[in-house]
C-alpha cells in the first residue's frame, strides 16, 4: 500500500521514546519513500532539534521547497539509484527516464551545499536487470 505511513503524532511519540532511551542516531527509510510523508520536513527537523544524528535513504526524485534547507541538517543522505543509465533506471524504478537526470541534479545540489553539509552516498543494488 503506497499510502501507508506512520501518523505524525505517533512519529513524534517514537522520537521522544528514542530520546528518552538514549538513542543517538536515526535513519529515515522504509518500504516506500520517506519524503512522501506529508510532514517529513517537520519530522526531520524535529529529530535534528532533539539532538539526533539523522540519516535519510531516499530515491531523490522529488525536491520540494524546504527540502534543501532541511537536508543541510542531516548527517547523511543515501540516494537509491540502482541503474547506470536512464533506460535501466526507468525500468528498475518504474518511472520516466527523465527522472534519472533529475535525481543526479538533486544529488549535485546537495553536494554543492556549503559546509557543514551531509555526507552523500549513492546506493546501487545489483540485479540481473541492471548489471
Amino acid at each position: 500500500n503506497p499510502n501507508r505511513m506512520i501518523p505524525t503524532p505517533k512519529v513524534l511519540e517514537i522520537l521522544e521514546d528514542c530520546r528518552d532511551m538514549g538513542v543517538k542516531a536515526l535513519q529515515f527509510t522504509g518500504g516506500g519513500e520517506p519524503t512522501l510523508h506529508p510532514e517529513h520536513l517537520m519530522i526531520f527537523n524535529k529529530a535534528a532539534d532533539m539532538g539526533f544524528d539523522v540519516g535519510l535513504v531516499t530515491n531523490g526524485k522529488t525536491q520540494k521547497p524546504g527540502v534543501v534547507e532541511t537536508t543541510k541538517r542531516l548527517s547523511w543522505v543515501r540516494y537509491s539509484i540502482d541503474a547506470g543509465n536512464k533506460n535501466t533506471y526507468s525500468t528498475m524504478r518504474k518511472t520516466g527516464p527523465e527522472n534519472f537526470a533529475r535525481v543526479w541534479d538533486h544529488i549535485a545540489t546537495v553536494c554543492s551545499l556549503p559546509a557543514p553539509r551531509p555526507l552523500v552516498g549513492v546506493g546501487f543494488v545489483v540485479t540481473a536487470e541492471n548489471w
